[in-house]
């Protein structure tokens, strides 16, 4: 996989917009964080917690495929946090072979403290997946629209207004 996949990722949720933390008297913080790596059949699986804090969004980004083997990137299907189902925050494509997804799930929706995260998937590409839970945010509009660019070459991003400031510890 390469290595410019964390990268995209990271730009994919920074083009999302804020993690609003408007109604919400405190900055927005970081509860914790994993990633795994898979190389074999779906599904991708890890145990994940994120007991602290309230107002708690789980962000899952997932990254497939090969930019050295273009066409190989399979399609994810569902994740799942405790078993219970995730929404689709955004995803987006590569010219180069490689596809990105993130997917979220607020305490308003019933986010357990702890579970195993599952992530199915098609094809036997290279999976890496990694979950981000965050406290301290807006459960009724937790991200802004999601958007996204994608180059084969060597890309500049320009960070998105993040007002009210988001303090990540």
């Amino acid at each position: 996989m390469s290595r410019r996949l964390p990268m995209i990722v990271l730009l994919l949720f920074l083009a999302m917009g804020n993690l609003a933390s408007a109604a919400v008297p405190c900055p927005v913080g970081v509860n914790a964080t994993t990633n795994q790596v898979r190389t074999a059949a779906s599904p991708l699986t890890f145990t994940y917690s994120n007991n602290t804090g309230s107002n708690r969004l789980l962000v899952v980004t997932i990254g497939m495929g090969s930019t050295s083997n273009p066409g190989t990137a399979g399609t994810v299907s569902a994740v799942t946090y405790a078993g219970q189902a995730m929404t689709q925050a955004g995803t987006a494509f590569s010219t180069d072979g490689a596809r990105v997804y993130i997917f979220t799930l607020s305490e308003y929706e019933g986010m357990p403290t702890s579970g195993t995260v599952s992530i199915s998937y098609s094809s036997g590409s290279i999976v890496e997946a990694g979950a981000t839970s965050f406290f301290n945010v807006n459960q009724d509009t937790p991200l802004g629209a999601f958007g996204s660019s994608s180059s084969s070459s060597n890309a500049t991003a320009n960070s998105p207004d993040i007002s009210p400031a988001i303090f990540l510890a």
